[in-house]
């Protein structure tokens, strides 16, 4: 059972890894167009639900990649790669800072934690 979980949660990131690595490769010194994510989006749009897993973290995913490719292509064709914002560790730091500045308790918790 188990097994067959993390076979399935592998296969469903190295889909989306190779979706990537297509991409990069095809593209590679070209300005990067909100649309070369689409296969990346793709990819996330097939990963199911296996027992084991909430179906609500699987579908919040699912939705988020799924929102940022149709927002961001319904507004503009580029953006910068350092601006992309199908990766995380991309989203966090302007997160704290607009709630650093906007919330001052938040501010004091986030310089304690730094």
């Amino acid at each position: 059972m188990m097994k067959e979980l993390y076979e399935k949660m592998i296969n469903e990131s190295v889909a989306a890894l190779q979706a990537d690595i297509d991409v990069i490769s095809k593209n590679r010194y070209n300005d990067f167009k909100i649309v070369d994510a689409k296969p990346y989006a793709d990819a996330v749009a097939g990963m199911t639900c296996a027992d084991g897993q909430a179906e609500s973290v699987i579908d919040l995913h699912k939705k988020s990649v799924e929102s940022h490719y149709k927002v961001l292509t319904s507004v503009t064709e580029t953006i910068r790669p350092e601006d992309d914002p199908f990766i995380e560790h991309y989203q966090t730091p302007p997160v704290l800072e607009i709630l650093y500045e906007e919330d001052g308790e938040f501010a004091d918790s986030l310089d304690a934690f730094i």
